[in-house]
């Protein structure tokens, strides 16, 4: 049988690396085996300072996905890089480098309502826009798949939608206007939002919360048109007979990802500041620092860097830094415990990472330091670990001690629960996005 065609508008995309990227390429990887071949629009050497390159995640395209590359505009992608060093140079609050920092947020918050409208990847849009009016007019293309952030590519999309007559899926793996970064929330943003949600034959969201809220905001848009595809995990990434397993006699707590390097946190600043802080305080009310061991795999930050050492942590925390997303997964098979980190913000009740999904494919033990909402509820009805507060250094001390006396007794054990593993595994959340795609397309 003949394969429909599905052009998916994707910024992020290997040689990017990341959790932004990992929800699009399994898509793509699935996709065929469903009768719909993907061609995937993307950027050529792309810029985020959040979201480091991972070369070898090219290797995990499959062979017959095309991937059509463009390119942004020179000059402002440098302006963009500049800026983003520049922010991510802050240091303390209470420092005249987070000053500078704080204006040069500002100075970015104004430019994505007039010269980078509506984010600053605005500069790959034309180039995208005029490539994908000629796979519309080269390809037998069915449907139009366009992933979220960046809504410049949602603009992209929604053009090539009313001229070309395709119909247009949107996929918010973050919400636009609804953001808890506060940065698009405003009349111009949210008339556009709505534009493009008008434009679309369905809009998927990542989470529940995600999906409600936008039926909320536009209620006069048929809540039909609004659908929830959480993100998941892929099993052929956890092949545990190729995942080495560690022998050791230490507890081994481990974080994958990227911390901001903001402490302590406030809004929807990430850090690992008060499990550090829970951590040192265990330490000092009991004799355990020489058998237990932290990672933080990925980008840490100089500041949480100054906190271990403040802390005496040295001997205790490792940085294993940026590593590959393959070496990613093989520390998580490696540890005893794996920490999630999810700091108290407006709207946090929606955010539900990557991450755990892929923590949930490890069969590990979670540590969640979340908040209410969705993530919470998650760990809790499935069973996953232990949720604190993110901010209850206490908690997060009696919690770690929990968990070494049960590794200490050997029942630190995850639960079997063979229904959480299908329910997330991207095979199973593929065959929900072919079912959206079919109705779109029908």
């Amino acid at each position: 049988m003949k394969q429909k065609k599905i052009l998916m508008i994707a910024y992020y995309f290997p040689p990017f690396g990341g959790v932004p990227v990992q929800r699009t390429i399994k898509f793509v990887k699935y996709l065929p085996k469903y009768g719909w071949h993907p061609l995937v629009l993307t950027v050529r050497d792309g810029y985020d300072h959040f979201h480091p390159n991972d070369p070898s995640l090219i290797n995990k395209i499959p062979d017959e996905v095309e991937v059509i590359r463009t390119r942004e505009i020179g000059t402002i992608a440098r302006v963009v890089k500049f800026l983003n060093r520049k922010t991510k140079k802050g240091t303390n609050k209470t420092s005249k480098k987070a000053l500078f920092t704080k204006k040069i947020l500002k100075l970015r918050k104004l430019l994505y309502n007039t010269l980078w409208f509506p984010d600053e990847k605005n500069s790959w849009a034309p180039s995208t826009f005029i490539k994908g009016l000629r796979l519309l007019a080269k390809e037998d293309i069915s449907i139009i798949y366009v992933s979220g952030y960046p809504w410049s590519a949602f603009l992209v999309g929604n053009f090539l939608s009313m001229l070309g007559g395709v119909p247009l899926i949107l996929d918010f793996r973050d919400a636009w206007t609804l953001n808890p970064r506060k940065l698009w929330d405003n009349w111009l943003h949210r008339l556009w939002e709505g534009v493009v949600l008008r434009q679309a034959s369905k809009a998927i969201f990542a989470t529940n919360t995600m999906r409600k809220d936008y039926i909320d905001r536009y209620p006069w848009i048929e809540k039909e048109k609004f659908i929830t595809i959480t993100n998941g995990y892929d099993h052929d990434d956890f092949n545990h007979s190729r995942l080495k397993k560690r022998v050791d006699d230490k507890l081994l707590i481990t974080f994958t990802g990227t911390f901001n390097d903001n402490v302590p946190p406030s809004d929807i600043d990430q850090s690992p500041y008060y499990f550090l802080q829970g951590l040192s305080k265990l330490f000092k009310e009991k004799n355990v620092s020489s058998i237990i061991r932290v990672y933080f795999v990925g980008d840490f930050g100089k500041n949480n860097e100054t906190f271990v050492k403040e802390m005496g942590l040295e001997n205790v925390v490792e940085l294993k830094g940026h590593v590959s997303h393959d070496k990613s997964l093989q520390y998580q098979a490696e540890a005893d415990l794996l920490l999630l980190v999810i700091y108290t913000c407006e709207r946090s009740k929606s955010v539900l990472t990557g991450k755990l999904f892929e923590y949930i494919g490890a069969r590990k033990p979670i540590l969640a330091l979340v908040p209410e909402g969705e993530a919470k509820d998650l760990i809790v009805k499935d069973r996953l670990g232990i949720t604190v507060d993110p901010r209850d250094i206490d908690g997060i001390k009696d919690s770690i001690l929990d968990f070494y006396e049960k590794w200490k007794d050997n029942k630190l054990k995850f639960e079997e629960n063979n229904n959480v593993f299908e329910k997330y595994e991207m095979r199973v959340l593929t065959k929900k996005l072919v079912d959206v795609i079919e109705e779109a397309f029908n």
